[in-house]
């Protein structure tokens, strides 16, 4: 940055509209959801309301758990395709209805750490990354 200038700032309503216009085929949506995966099995199920991806390397790192809460902001990299830190965003965008929000798990249990987001449209629940409940854990084994 040039010295005595400021960062402009963002319009995030029409960084949003900006972000649709990005186009994304159902193949991309996979291969984004997988490619930020690090574990060495990988699971996608889908039925006619939900979307459940399994990835089984001991769950989020607080840089990822941040990541979700900042767009263009990538967690960690090390054995994936993360790149820029919005694709993610923009396929769960894509695949919710707009009156519905994502529930994203992180399960570590080698540090018996069980945490849980409600992610939206570019938005997430103001409480941010929470400890997963007794109804969280039944609903996650589903």
């Amino acid at each position: 940055m040039t010295k005595n200038h400021k960062l402009m700032l963002t319009n995030e309503k029409n960084r949003i509209n900006a972000d649709r216009n990005i186009p994304l085929t159902f193949s991309d949506k996979i291969y984004e959801i997988l490619g930020n995966s690090n574990g060495n099995i990988q699971g996608v199920y889908c039925d006619e309301n939900n979307l459940y991806v399994f990835n089984n390397d001991e769950g989020f790192s607080e840089s990822d758990k941040k990541a979700y809460l900042v767009k263009n902001q990538s967690g960690d990299n090390q054995n994936t395709a993360g790149i820029n830190g919005i694709g993610e965003a923009l396929v769960i965008d894509r695949l919710l209805p707009e009156d519905k929000e994502a529930l994203i798990f992180s399960f570590n249990p080698s540090k018996n750490e069980y945490k849980k987001l409600e992610l939206g449209h570019f938005s997430y629940d103001e409480k941010g990354w929470q400890n997963m409940d007794n109804n969280d854990i039944i609903f996650s084994k589903i």
